[in-house]
């Protein structure tokens, strides 16, 4: 049986940490980690929808710099998911730069970010390249957010599709399958 996805680590055993899943037949992909991305052509990072970070450490955080550069202005929208913090670990990362010039780029970046907290509730705050990429701390308003997960926090799933251990599972109006930990959103009415 042919798979939906196609997982493969970015960097060898030993570097940084980053598994690029691509959808088949679909332009868009997931990533989980943000180690060194230097590696994945442009067009690859463009694909990306959601994002997944395990921690904030500097080998599963610092190609966020690298995806930045790519996507502003070139993409719509990008999907974080982090930890505790890590909302605030995004903030400080994109107010280490200067926004003076973002109003030129044809396309405006809007990066969505999400951390599940301690108690497993999700805090949701946006960026937007019009705004100089300040947060508002506020879920986005077309949004409605259920963040649910099962046994340990932060844990990633191990899916029978994906013998590279994905993450979650994001769900749009349906109902997901037992088993998975996952964070699932869907547009209110």
């Amino acid at each position: 049986m042919p798979s939906l996805f196609e997982p493969r680590l970015v960097n060898d055993p030993f570097g940084d940490p980053a598994l690029y899943v691509g959808f088949r037949d679909e332009r868009r992909a997931l990533l989980f980690d943000l180690g060194d991305l230097s590696v994945l052509p442009p067009r690859q990072l463009l694909r990306l929808s959601h994002v997944f970070v395990t921690h904030a450490h500097m080998d599963h955080f610092s190609g966020f710099d690298h995806l930045l550069r790519v996507v502003l202005g070139r993409k719509a929208s990008l999907v974080l998911f982090g930890g505790p913090d890590f909302v605030a670990q995004v903030e400080h990362k994109l107010r280490a730069y200067t926004w003076n010039i973002v109003h030129r780029y044809p396309v405006e970046l809007v990066i969505d970010a999400c951390e599940i907290g301690v108690d497993r509730r999700g805090r949701w705050s946006r960026f937007r390249a019009g705004a100089g990429l300040c947060a508002r701390l506020a879920p986005p308003s077309s949004w409605r957010t259920t963040c649910c997960m099962r046994k340990r926090p932060f844990a990633f799933a191990a899916a029978s599709s994906i013998t590279v251990s994905p993450a979650w599972r994001m769900c749009s109006r349906r109902k997901p399958s037992s088993g998975w930990r996952r964070i699932a959103w869907r547009r209110s009415a």
